[in-house]
């Protein structure tokens, strides 16, 4: 859901500051385990701060130095479940723990900057995380890559005028491995909404994927519950809640009064806790329904998106593409298709099978 709220967010626009503000902002209300998230963007031989969310930050970090200089010169995504055992770790807060920083690439495969997140938990990120926050900056660097081509023309006016006829007919044509790259990542994201759905649905078992949408009071501002405490699964009915600061307790327990989260928690004092009401026979049912429903529109998705894009293959054949090459590319499009329609199968049985079992 939320790359999804991302693409729809960053689409159209060209402004990069105030489309990495969004982002970023996106992020943060959306991701509560997220104390600090950001951008630090290429700047020579260095990174320089870019928009964010959270505390004070460092203004700048060599190339290959810290964890957000490490993944720009390994080019990679690194998950740092220990930042003090990083080497070389730079704190630029006393409040991070644990860090994700992925790279973000544009022209020819060169990094432009590095979107760097950071929790107050030690092991905060895993291999989900990395995925879908991979694709947060695939979508990023693809849609300001528009704009940094377009103020490349406006630089070089006189060079882009002078290519030859042919090869501006070669840069109109449809690129078929783009395209069908884009159709999977499209459907892909389709399938992440429908996984990031199913989380939410109680089906008897802890999952403080339920607590996502609470916010809590704290020093005059709302903030996120996993700014304020520890939130996590001692059985698998139960979700514990511990503050930070015990004070807060109360404010906590009004919030998830308050929230739709629709069971009352147990306060002792020091800990919070939620006792995960086990649905009736006719109740799991509904559940399953409810599942299959949601599963349905991702389908269509999916589908919208085969034909969406069939429809540009065949318009690509007024401009060049041979119908042999059409044809191959369909016939990729289908299985991908039919890849995402069983992965969203494979989601509703396992989630079917999960609310049936008692």
């Amino acid at each position: 859901m939320l790359l999804l709220q991302i693409e729809s967010l960053i689409d159209g626009e060209d402004n990069e500051t105030g489309v990495l503000a969004n982002v970023s902002a996106a992020l943060a209300s959306a991701m509560p385990q997220f104390f600090w998230t950001g951008f630090y963007l290429v700047n020579d031989d260095e990174l320089r701060l870019g928009p964010f969310q959270g505390t004070v930050a460092c203004y700048h970090i060599p190339y290959n130095k810290g964890v957000c200089g490490t993944a720009w010169a390994r080019r990679e995504t690194l998950v740092v479940p220990d930042v003090d055992a990083f080497p070389g770790h730079i704190a630029c807060s006393s409040l991070s723990r644990s860090e994700i920083v992925v790279p973000m690439f544009g022209a020819a495969g060169k990094v432009w900057g590095v979107l760097d997140i950071d929790s107050k938990d030690l092991s905060a990120f895993d291999e989900t995380d990395k995925k879908y926050l991979e694709k947060v900056t695939s979508l990023l660097s693809k849609q300001l890559g528009k704009c940094f081509f377009f103020n490349f023309c406006c630089k070089y006016e006189n060079i882009i005028l002078i290519l030859s006829f042919g090869n501006l007919i070669l840069r109109n044509m449809i690129d078929v491995k783009a395209t069908l790259k884009e159709s999977e990542e499209r459907m892909e994201m389709a399938a992440m909404f429908l996984d990031d759905q199913l989380a939410k649905i109680r089906a008897g078992r802890a999952n403080v994927a339920i607590l996502s949408g609470v916010k809590v009071s704290s020093y005059g501002q709302m903030v996120p519950l996993n700014q304020v405490a520890s939130v996590t699964v001692p059985d698998a009915r139960t979700i514990a809640i511990k503050p930070w600061d015990r004070k807060a307790i109360r404010d906590i327990e009004k919030a998830i009064m308050a929230s739709d989260v629709g069971i009352t928690p147990e306060n002792n004092g020091e800990i919070i806790r939620l006792s995960i009401p086990q649905p009736t026979e006719e109740r799991r049912k509904e559940l399953v329904k409810q599942c299959n429903k949601i599963g349905e529109k991702t389908k269509v998705e999916v589908r919208n998106v085969r034909s969406e894009i069939k429809e540009k293959l065949k318009k690509g054949i007024k401009d060049g593409l041979s119908e042999d090459n059409e044809k191959d590319a369909e016939a990729e499009l289908q299985k991908l298709h039919d890849k995402f329609i069983k992965k969203i199968d494979d989601l509703l049985a396992a989630k079917t099978k999960e609310i049936m079992t008692v």
